[in-house]
């Protein structure tokens, strides 16, 4: 059993297993999803998924057993020809085609029946609302009120405070309302009370006897919002037309076992909504624990805290961490505390940052002399800007102070222009490699930080890296050389290890230019610990790899067994 689920099942309540025996009761291909029910279902995803079994297995008469007593769907549809009939006198619709067997997504137990939506339901002839009257106390309903995947009715709103312009559709108390307008948002709901609602919603009436919530949970199943999204058409408001919903099939059990299938998807819905909150709660639980673990990590002052609270997470890591996203901030905590030197220990024989300093503006200096590599003076250091105090022989400095910025030589091709000259070179934009081409431009190990893009704030990759061979830079990312290579290095691990929006500008298109770049206020160590940093730094990381590997195969797993164990009940 995995740490989710312990925490999910917590208060000796064993909701889990009474759920899987109502799923596998009927099923005699559910067994091992009992057998490994504490394996797969650990997130509220998960649940999700299963939900959407528990939907396809009731609309293939195989959630609720059949009883030979029930009158036969044939029967029952009869009655509803007849209904729509005598409601549909004035209509003018197209007459349905019969339902063909090529057609047919799965086999139905021998007393249902197949039918088109449009043969059972009055769907495409809602009353709208012109000419009519309405109170103040009118529901009016919009797509909005309605949350995707779940239906849940988000909120009533009433005509008082919703007041409108266009013509709305007119509902009944009992009706399906559908959400047309971006199907694959799943947003069905079964009227409790008259109203009205936009125009992307439809009122759905059955005909004859056929039971409302029935029909809205055979909207909401997995093969039926298949069928609409291939159906929907416009790019950027994609709807499903009311000829391909009046074609849609629809799976149609006798009157009495809509009844039970409605009764018993409930009763499972109610299951996975408590699992469901339990496992929220887990994971609230679970990321309150993380964060006390790494604030504790953050906070040690030796390396002899660290170790120690290092292996507290490392003996603790099957409780910690379930998912490999999980690892991320756990990186960002080792690159935090080796750029405040909480990862090395002072060496006696270390020169003082001071020193390295000095040869860094002689270097910078003689290189503005040849007029090589010229930069503007830089602003003082405030203590305001000086996030945490120094270990001895550190100084603080400015990156423009200890870089070489060569964003001059930086050339940016066109696609078109790349395509025309494919080759073996690495073409690096803001995030990395993005092309190969024919030529290069630069061919010395250099340190590149993207200028702009949205990575420069949601930082979903590194946003430093160094290049080396012989490669070409676009205009995407800054170019820096350094003095020494281990700089270069220390550098790539400070800058990922920071918070970058006060240097960024622009929302729509976040942007550091140069000037801003510069101005990044770097904690300097002593040359001979650049090495050490950058050195422990990868060590810790390669563990991170190790463990976030060991989770991402075990996601894989679960997955892929999720998938057999549903596929074979299904």
């Amino acid at each position: 059993m995995t740490t989710m689920t312990r925490h999910a099942r917590g208060r000796g309540e064993a909701f889990a297993d009474a759920f899987a025996n109502r799923v596998t009761a009927a099923n005699a291909n559910a067994s091992p999803l009992r057998e490994h029910f504490d394996e797969l279902f650990v997130t509220p995803d998960a649940v999700d998924e299963l939900d959407r079994v528990v939907l396809q297995l009731a609309v293939q008469g195989k959630l609720v057993a059949q009883d030979a007593k029930d009158e036969t769907a044939q029967i029952l549809y009869s009655r509803i020809q007849a209904d729509k009939a005598y409601n549909e006198n004035h209509n003018q619709l197209a007459t349905l085609p019969k339902v063909s067997d090529d057609e047919i997504p799965f086999v139905l137990p021998s007393s249902w029946i197949w039918a088109r939506l449009g043969d059972v339901t009055n769907y495409g002839t809602s009353t709208r609302s012109k000419n009519l009257q309405f109170t103040e106390d009118t529901w009016v309903l919009d797509l909005e009120d309605i949350e995707k995947e779940s239906s849940r009715l988000l909120r009533k709103v009433r005509l008082k405070e919703r007041h409108f312009q266009s013509e709305k559709n007119v509902f009944s108390k009992g009706d399906v309302v559908y959400g047309k307008l971006r199907p694959y948002l799943d947003k069905v709901i079964v009227a409790d009370e008259d109203g009205i609602c936009s125009s992307e919603l439809v009122p759905i009436r059955g005909y004859g006897e056929l039971d409302s919530h029935y029909l809205r949970l055979t909207l909401k199943r997995p093969d039926f919002i298949k069928y609409v999204n291939q159906k929907t058409y416009g790019v950027k408001m994609p709807r499903l037309g009311t000829k391909d919903a009046r074609l849609a099939l629809i799976p149609l059990p006798p009157l009495v076992e809509q009844h039970r299938i409605v009764a018993r998807v409930e009763q499972l819905f109610a299951q996975t909504r408590a699992l469901r909150e339990k496992l929220v709660h887990a994971q609230t639980e679970l990321e309150r624990l993380n964060k006390a673990a790494l604030a504790h990590l953050l906070n040690a002052e030796t390396l002899e805290e660290f170790a120690e609270r290092w292996s507290f997470i490392a003996e603790n890591f099957d409780t910690l961490y379930v998912e490999p996203a999980h690892i991320a901030p756990l990186r960002q905590a080792i690159l935090e505390l080796a750029v405040r030197g909480k990862l090395t220990r002072r060496e006696p024989e270390d020169e003082p940052a001071s020193q390295l300093l000095e040869r860094i503006r002689q270097e910078k200096n003689k290189l503005a002399q040849e007029e090589k590599n010229k930069s503007d003076a830089l602003p003082p250091i405030q203590d305001d800007e000086k996030p945490f105090e120094l270990p001895a022989g550190w100084e603080w400095v400015r990156f423009g102070e200890i870089t070489i910025n060569r964003d001059g030589e930086r050339i940016p091709l066109s696609k078109e222009q790349r395509e025309t000259r494919q080759g073996e070179y690495d073409y690096y934009g803001a995030s990395g490699v993005i092309d190969k081409i024919d030529d290069f431009l630069f061919d010395t190990p250099l340190l590149l930080i993207g200028e702009d893009g949205a990575n420069l704030v949601n930082r979903s990759t590194p946003i430093a890296f160094i290049a080396d061979g012989k490669y070409w830079v676009n205009n995407h990312a800054h170019v820096l050389g350094a003095i020494e290579f281990d700089l270069l290095r220390y550098l790539e691990v400070y800058i990922n290890a920071i918070d970058l929006k006060p240097y960024v500008t622009g929302t729509a298109q976040p942007k550091m230019n140069q000037a801003k770049m510069n101005s990044i206020v770097i904690a300097l160590p002593p040359l001979t610990e650049h090495h050490r940093i950058v050195a422990r730094v990868e060590q810790l990381m390669k563990l991170c790899d190790a463990l976030e590997g060991k989770l991402a195969s075990a996601q894989g797993e679960r997955e892929r067994l999720t998938a057999a164990l549903l596929a074979g009940i299904g």
